[in-house]
């Protein structure tokens, strides 16, 4: 929202105007503005990125035989082939993902779980450790966003939810905060980086990092939509 970066990114808006609209075009101005903590990782692993909401954010790979450029056309461009791999690399084994730029939300307070379970589709009133996906919903019953909630404590939740509805969600759960209501809502997005670790070795992975046994991880003991603090290195 700066004077800067909005004059250099509309400069390249409206200088595109009648520019041909190749599909996925990535910006070339105001980039860098923001970026994750694996930012230099990622490019020496090939990552070719693309920009969303001034986040620096992996589009694809580029392989030994790749340009780490992206060729603009109609059809397949480019990096089809590349994400091909990537895709079926997920599907048939594990994958990691950058999801550092997803809004996070810490809600907390006596009345946090009130003032979710109102404006939300989904109970917010289930065990510590619960991950709750969920709908927002307005007073004519439309929906107003698309998120994930966690229950941390009694007291404490986390909310998860899109870069793109990151200003908006922030501002639909901060208004449905009134002054006698013992409940704060920090944005702390910028507090925490988020991998998402996906695929069916997604669990040996994580156990093998975390130094645990896989057995713990398991559907059994770790079912979905659970979470679970667990130490990586120096880190919880």
């Amino acid at each position: 929202g700066t004077r800067e970066y909005l004059a250099d990114r509309t400069v390249e808006s409206l200088g595109l105007l009648y520019a041909m609209h190749w599909p996925n075009r990535q910006f070339e101005t105001a980039r860098n503005a923001r970026r994750t903590p694996f930012h230099d990782r990622l490019l020496a692993a090939g990552a070719v990125m693309g920009e969303l909401h001034a986040w620096e954010r992996p589009n694809w790979y580029a392989g030994p035989d790749d340009r780490p450029v992206y060729e603009y056309s109609f059809g397949h461009q480019n990096w089809f082939d590349a994400t091909r791999r990537e895709a079926l690399g997920v599907q048939n084994g594990v994958g990691l993902f950058d999801q550092t730029s997803m809004a996070k939300f810490l809600v907390q307070g006596k009345d946090a779980g009130r003032i979710l379970n109102r404006i939300s589709t989904a109970s917010m009133m289930v065990e510590p450790g619960r991950i709750v996906y969920t709908q927002w919903l307005n007073p004519a019953g439309g929906i107003e966003a698309d998120l994930t909630v966690i229950r941390l404590s009694e007291w404490q939740y986390q909310v998860i939810t899109s870069v793109g509805a990151h200003q908006r969600d922030l501002a639909w759960l901060r208004a449905a905060v009134t002054a006698d209501d013992h409940c704060f809502v920090t944005d702390v997005t910028n507090s925490f980086a988020m991998l998402g670790i996906m695929g069916p070795n997604a669990r040996a992975l994580l156990a093998d990092v975390a130094r645990m046994d896989l057995q713990l991880l398991g559907n059994e003991v770790f079912p979905f939509g659970q979470s679970k603090e667990i130490e990586i290195g120096y880190a919880i």
